[in-house]
């Protein structure tokens, strides 16, 4: 139904276009005459959490909306539920109830934004590394005699599956420096595939399943030393008898090599 009326109309403190879920309608200025009302034009009411008016609030939904939880003490964002802390939090701001203005949502969504922003970064530095076609000196097989296998394979699927797992530029820089001294590396044990996984989680044995499919055998878990720190880095071993690297973590809080 097309309706025109004044700008400064009652009728818009109670009415709109998107108070509906699903609604097409949209509003615009114009210079065409005024409409009369329909008859039934008080019966329409805005659905719920669409009942506030984003114009005169600035807000698109209201706190009538399911997004929004009862109280503090039952928001998602409260990470202290059911603590004394959390049941205090009910009481003071049950009343004075301002989740576009909550510190501890703005927190959340400022860290979600700011690990957004730093896979953006990692993931550029990936592909800038894989376009480099200097890194890859051969995809031939390596003898190294430091490794378990003493063979290793160093092609781009196995740096990119190196640098994926990579979760900041000092990760990355370090994986950069294994992939180029293989020979520094410093043998420490082996691992099963799924060692320290709950295995009756099906995520984890369709991981366990896709690894077998790339015929990986386990894992062997070396050291380096890299800027005054050392690190574990686990090298697939393969059912044909060579080795490629796969994850870098840094020895927290240990400087001096690990006995």
């Amino acid at each position: 139904m097309k309706l025109t009326r004044p700008i400064d109309d009652p009728f818009w403190n109670k009415h709109r276009p998107g108070d509906r879920w699903n609604c097409k309608c949209s509003l615009e200025a114009t210079d065409e005459p005024i409409t009369d009302l329909p008859d039934d034009a008080d019966d329409e009411k805005p659905q719920r959490g669409l009942r506030g008016n984003p114009a005169k609030t600035g807000q698109i939904f209201d706190k009538s909306h399911p997004y929004f939880p009862k109280n503090c003490a039952s928001c998602g964002f409260n990470r202290k539920k059911g603590t004394i802390t959390s049941r205090m939090m009910g009481w003071f701001n049950a009343g004075m109830q301002n989740c576009y203005k909550c510190r501890i949502a703005d927190n959340c969504v400022e860290k979600l934004l700011d690990n957004c922003r730093n896979y953006d970064v990692l993931n550029y530095e990936r592909r800038r590394i894989l376009s480099d076609k200097a890194v890859f000196k051969s995809k031939e097989l390596a003898v190294f005699r430091n490794l378990r296998t003493q063979r290793l394979l160093r092609s781009s699927k196995s740096l990119d599956r190196l640098l994926v797992h990579c979760k900041s530029m000092e990760e990355i820089r370090a994986a950069m420096f294994v992939w180029n001294n293989p020979h520094l590396l410093k043998y420490k044990t082996d691992s099963k595939m799924g060692e320290g996984k709950d295995m009756s989680l099906e995520r984890n044995q369709r991981n366990v399943m896709k690894k077998k499919k790339r015929h990986v055998r386990c894992y062997q878990v070396y050291e380096i030393e890299y800027d005054d720190n050392w690190w574990l880095v686990k090298l697939e071993e393969h059912l044909r008898g060579f080795e490629q690297p796969y994850h870098i973590r840094k020895i927290r809080n240990r400087k001096n090599r690990p006995s």
